[in-house]
């Protein structure tokens, strides 16, 4: 398992962090492991076979 970190400096409100972390869980395949203000920490998503 691979993780990737992305930092998002303008991040920083309550709100901005819900939004992101809704958008970014309605991606297919993303796990978000981790997220706070400035930073989301998401598993890297499995390859096709």
């Amino acid at each position: 398992m691979s993780l990737i970190a992305i930092h998002i400096p303008k991040m920083k409100s309550g709100s901005s962090v819900s939004v992101i972390a809704g958008n970014m869980s309605s991606l297919i395949g993303i796990s978000i492991i981790s997220i706070i203000p400035g930073l989301v920490i998401i598993k890297e998503p499995m390859a096709p076979t």
